[in-house]
């Protein structure tokens, strides 16, 4: 099993945001430090459109090989599109290896003892794909939406007067972390959508997706809060 992180250069939310330096050093270098601590991770690669990412991440010890194709670093290109058009290169590249954890470059709370866990429930249940995940605080069963008259409508009419202890737990993929093996999820259209999907929480103060300025504002405030309890470096 090798890591894989993509770390595309256009961010148009957050300009930079896989290089964004926390307490002094670039969030990507985080992640790869933390997977260098893994015993089960052959190598650890990098994806990406950028000399100064490329730079970054291989004095850090990671393998980038050539950079991304433009066309696969770019707002329309996906998960999916990574997973089928540019991981065969490093699965190449580490001698046939098709089993990956795809890590995000941002997944600078996540430590090595998540990996480990996740890793260890990974091999037992052999899932197609375990997913990082959080729970919905509120039930997803009371979600509204807005018509086009601007007035709200309940999306699962049948759930709203259903009291929330007798609703099933729902999830949310928390942009950190995926194991799989490429050559079975390949053949999906969505990592979601796959036969045998499972969950791995992902505690609180571990989790945070860096979409924009309020993530990374609560990003920095997790870390020091880490940082104080030394959970994290």
């Amino acid at each position: 099993m090798f890591a894989y992180i993509p770390a595309r250069s256009g961010s148009k939310r957050l300009p930079n945001k896989n290089i964004y330096p926390l307490n002094g050093i670039p969030l990507i270098q985080k992640v790869i430090y933390e997977l260098k601590k893994l015993s089960f991770i052959s190598n650890i690669y990098v994806s990406t459109d950028s000399n100064k990412i490329k730079k970054i991440s291989e004095e850090t010890g990671a393998i980038c090989l050539d950079l991304r194709k433009k066309s696969l670093a770019n707002d329309k290109a996906g998960f999916p599109d990574l997973i089928k058009h540019d991981l065969p290169r490093f699965i190449e590249h580490s001698n046939g290896d098709s089993k990956v954890l795809f890590t995000l470059a941002t997944a600078a709370l996540v430590t090595s003892s998540i990996y480990k866990k996740a890793h260890k429930k990974f091999s037992k249940f052999k899932p197609e794909i375990l997913m990082s995940c959080e729970p919905y605080h509120s039930p997803i069963w009371w979600a509204l939406k807005k018509e086009k008259n601007g007035f709200l409508s309940p999306i699962f009419k049948k759930k709203i007067k259903i009291n929330s202890q007798f609703l099933k737990d729902t999830y949310t993929d928390s942009g950190l972390f995926y194991f799989f093996d490429q050559k079975i999820l390949k053949k999906y259209s969505s990592h979601k959508d796959v036969k045998k999907l499972l969950s791995f929480e992902v505690p609180f103060e571990h989790r945070c997706d860096l979409n924009n300025k309020e993530d990374l504002e609560r990003l920095k405030w997790k870390y020091s809060r880490l940082k104080k309890k030394k959970l994290i470096k």
